[in-house]
């Protein structure tokens, strides 16, 4: 199993198992949070890559018919929500990220499935979302020794979904990305760690090894126990 996959299994079983999400990207509105944004520095090659997966909870609702089936031969039948994982996976030359900001906009798409039951069916419904992913690079500002050489990396996710605002929350939470997470793998570079804890309210960088990244929605030590160890030491 790669990095990248145990990154993956590390997010899902501290944040997507977590039971209801405590993190949403809501679609744009009076009051919404509809966007996160992801910093980190790192250090690296001219031909370095950076290779990103954008993971996130999308609701979907459960409906059974005819209305009023509970049980079907033993099989509880009940309507409600249920969550399915969805992922973006970009990839960009930070060669390219320096010389300008690149822009990704991605449809996740509605979804209508039926289950057929020998009591009724159950119909399983999803509503799009319209994600963008804005991504760039530059050299650090920062004065001292230890900012030279270094380059900021810049990851910002927004939910555009267009949807009428009088729809209840329930209905706004099904267009929302829930739980929004990155994971980010270098190819040529290597992540340095901040000089103090940060306290912001966007995504928590979590160094999980030298070449790779976690951002997370709450805040997580870096270097979890996991079998991770990257191909290269942070701030190496």
């Amino acid at each position: 199993m790669s990095d990248v996959e145990l990154a993956r299994d590390l997010a899902d079983s501290l944040l997507l198992a977590a039971g209801r999400p405590r993190r949403a990207l809501a679609p744009p509105g009076p009051g919404a949070a509809s966007r996160v944004r992801a910093d980190c520095a790192l250090r690296a090659e001219p031909d370095a890559l950076v290779r990103m997966r954008l993971r996130f909870l999308h609701f979907q609702a459960r409906r059974v018919e005819p209305d009023g089936v509970a049980d079907c031969h033993g099989i509880a039948l009940h309507p409600g929500d249920e969550a399915v994982a969805e992922e973006i996976a970009p990839e960009y030359r930070l060669a390219d990220l320096l010389a300008a900001e690149h822009t990704l906009v991605r449809v996740v798409p509605a979804r209508r499935t039926v289950e057929p039951l020998v009591c009724g069916r159950v119909v399983r419904s999803r509503w799009p979302i319209h994600v963008l992913v804005r991504t760039r690079a530059e050299a650090f500002a920062r004065a001292g020794r230890r900012a030279q050489g270094l380059t900021r990396l810049s990851i910002e996710v927004l939910n555009v979904t267009d949807w009428p605002h009088s729809l209840d929350p329930d209905d706004a939470l099904r267009r929302s990305l829930l739980v929004p997470h990155l994971i980010v793998a270098l190819d040529g570079a290597v992540f340095v760690p901040p000089d103090r804890p940060r306290e912001r309210d966007d995504l928590w960088p979590v160094l999980l090894a030298g070449d790779l990244l976690l951002a997370s929605p709450v805040p997580l030590p870096d270097r979890p126990d996991m079998p991770i160890t990257g191909r290269r030491a942070a701030g190496a």
